[in-house]
């Protein structure tokens, strides 16, 4: 995806070089970015709408809509080259964010229930019951860490 937004940004760039026909024609460049430059800007959202779509993230959250809408702007208007370079990783950046806590909210709650049964095991001593009792409150605390994490993301998100 990266890799896609280099490209695009790389299209705007050559887009932009049209602005030397101004000194030419007075007005023409910047017709001719403007024709050109939001039709590359129009595509480049539509691309990776349906990119992201493919792979489960939804633009109809807030934060993530905006951060496409403000690249769409600041593409066309301000000429920002490295605008969906920028967006891009800022999308992949928070749902990775939000997959990895989702993980480690499992995995410690896996976890922990795996020491508290451990932890009930008979024939086992009573320092190794007191250990297992630690690692499932501790797993606990991090599967709800994780949960509360995820929730502040989402709540940042939306």
């Amino acid at each position: 995806m990266l890799g896609t937004a280099s490209f695009y940004d790389l299209l705007q760039a050559g887009v932009n070089l049209l602005q030397g026909l101004n000194a030419l024609v007075p007005g023409l460049g910047a017709a001719l970015v403007f024709l050109f430059g939001l039709p590359l800007t129009i595509w480049a959202w539509l691309t990776f709408y349906v990119w992201f779509k493919l792979h489960g993230v939804s633009f109809m959250q807030p934060k993530r809509f905006a951060i496409m809408s403000i690249c769409g702007f600041a593409d066309v208007v301000m000429n920002a080259l490295p605008a969906w370079i920028a967006a891009v990783a800022l999308l992949i950046l928070t749902t990775r964010a939000d997959e990895l806590l989702a993980k480690v909210a499992a995995g410690a709650g896996v976890a922990g229930t795996a020491a508290s049964v451990a932890g009930k095991l008979p024939g086992t001593g009573a320092a190794f019951k007191g250990q297992m009792a630690q690692a499932a409150a501790a797993a606990k605390r991090t599967a709800t860490d994780a949960r509360a994490a995820r929730e502040q993301l989402a709540a940042q998100n939306a």
